[in-house]
């Protein structure tokens, strides 16, 4: 009943706006109509870069040794976020993890912390695992980090993908909604299959083994996401859109959006 009266307000609605190429696909469904149907990805501030000196202070905050492997993922726990999925890729490759390491958990547990540590328990890795909770400084926290997943199922555009590549990490994602247009695979990052814990265990113990490629990824990660998905890409799309609304009625609203309307506001 509720996706009948959203499909109903949507055409009557003057504008609809997604943050991904999948969500504008659903939303031009809806609409009925290309004209009033844009994109614009999200937009973040973008940080300094790891550091080793930030990696040293977080790692200390933690009480984590300079030699642990740190995976990290910035997630609600939520069943659609593929925790399970993660949990048992590292039941797949944790006896192959031969130096300290540990999986870092940050967001609000709505209910999977108990299941996964049960996992975690009788896969032997529990001690493995930092169930952080939901966190305000999940950014600083980043800096622990050396590989960065997101194994949802399904996802818009997703913030913690891109402050994680940002930051310059290497990043593992499921090739699911908006992560397929955040990360180009095997160049700013890893894309892997939703719902396939195989695949997901490939890739995570290849950036483990690999400091080559973690490097190589983690810059690229950083230089596409300061060149594409700033705050002020995000807010002058905006602003471009609200600027041209007088011509609304004659031009798509995506060429208002990307028309070239510089200006202050």
């Amino acid at each position: 009943m509720l996706a009948a009266i959203e499909r109903r307000l949507h055409q009557r609605t003057s504008v609809l706006l997604g943050n991904s190429l999948a969500v504008v696909s659903d939303l031009l469904a809806e609409a009925g109509t290309r004209n009033k149907v844009g994109l614009i990805r999200n937009g973040i501030e973008i940080r300094d870069p790891v550091s080793e000196e930030s990696r040293k202070a977080a790692r200390s905050q933690l009480q984590l040794s300079q030699d642990t492997f740190v995976f990290a993922v910035v997630a609600n726990l939520i069943p659609y976020k593929g925790h399970r999925d993660l949990f048992a890729a590292f039941a797949l490759i944790a006896d192959k993890l031969q130096k300290p390491w540990r999986l870092m958990l940050i967001g609000r547990d709505q209910g999977l912390g108990a299941e996964l540590q049960k996992s975690a328990e009788g896969a032997g890795f529990a001690d493995n695992i930092l169930l952080l909770g939901e966190r305000t400084d999940a950014q600083d926290l980043l800096n622990a980090a050396d590989v960065s997943a997101l194994p949802s199922h399904e996802e818009g555009f997703s913030n913690s993908l891109i402050e994680a590549m940002a930051r310059g990490l290497p990043v593992i994602a499921t090739a699911v909604g908006g992560n397929v247009e955040a990360i180009s695979h095997e160049a700013t990052g890893l894309l892997v299959p939703a719902r396939n814990p195989q695949a997901l265990a490939e890739a995570l113990l290849r950036l483990y083994e690999d400091p080559v490629l973690r490097q190589r990824l983690g810059v690229a990660a950083r230089t596409r996401t300061v060149s594409e998905f700033s705050i002020e890409d995000c807010v002058r799309r905006y602003f471009n859109l609200y600027r041209g609304w007088q011509s609304y009625d004659a031009v798509p609203v995506q060429d208002l959006i990307d028309g070239d309307r510089s200006g202050t506001a």
